[in-house]
């Protein structure tokens, strides 16, 4: 709290050394001192104030796919994705169209209303046995909620699954839309992550088969 900030230091630095005054005004940091106790976390939250809980904290809770693909998921939950209706509404000019067809690109529509990205998610539920028919991103995500919520190896898997399809779907776009090589069986390359993910917890790892990647 006391240290002199140099005119050397990186702009980082600076920004978080400028915030000393705010931190030292929080109660936490009081409690912290006499305590000589310091926890992050608990910092964080008091310099965030409070916050409405998501509904969709769970699918994010344990979810042991891929950083790449939690992240992405996160950022489908959030309605962050940059579409092109999305960056249409910043003054970015494009067609407006949908990488697999001709309709317009909407987060909504990529999750699961195109036919391409609704087969694929439906093929994935199928090998996970689920009995459900896809639908836009935001009722599939309230169904998704609920289902993180319950206990059991499914659930856990069915949370992998969501995330790594999302990613694969989001990335084939991305491919798609910059012009890069693109790949075939998108479906299998999610049904190998799952599996390779779910290996690697041993609560999981004995209900895939990864010889014919399958779930036993």
């Amino acid at each position: 709290m006391e240290w002199h900030m140099k005119a050397s230091c990186s702009w980082m630095l600076k920004k978080i050394l400028q915030c000393r005054e705010k931190v030292h005004n929080t109660t936490y940091w009081q409690e912290a001192v006499q305590n000589q106790k310091y926890s992050t976390a608990r910092m964080y939250r008091e310099l965030r104030g409070p916050q409405a809980e998501v509904n969709w904290k769970h699918l994010m809770y344990h979810n042991y796919a891929r950083p790449r693909a939690r992240f992405t998921l996160w950022m489908a939950l959030l309605g962050r994705f940059a579409t092109k209706d999305r960056i249409g509404r910043f003054g970015v000019s494009t067609n407006g169209k949908c990488c697999w067809c001709t309709q317009m690109e909407t987060l909504d529509h990529i999750l699961f209303e195109c036919k391409t990205t609704y087969a694929i998610w439906k093929h994935i539920l199928e090998w996970m046995r689920c009995n459900r028919k896809p639908e836009c991103w935001s009722r599939e995500k309230e169904w998704l909620s609920q289902e993180a919520k319950k206990k059991g190896w499914k659930g856990q898997i069915l949370k992998i699954a969501t995330a790594e399809t999302v990613y694969e779907i989001w990335h084939n776009r991305n491919d798609i839309f910059f012009g890069h090589n693109t790949v075939d069986n998108i479906e299998d390359r999610i049904k190998n992550n799952i599996v390779i993910r779910c290996t690697m917890h041993r609560k999981l790892g004995g209900h895939v088969d990864i010889s014919n990647l399958s779930i036993v």
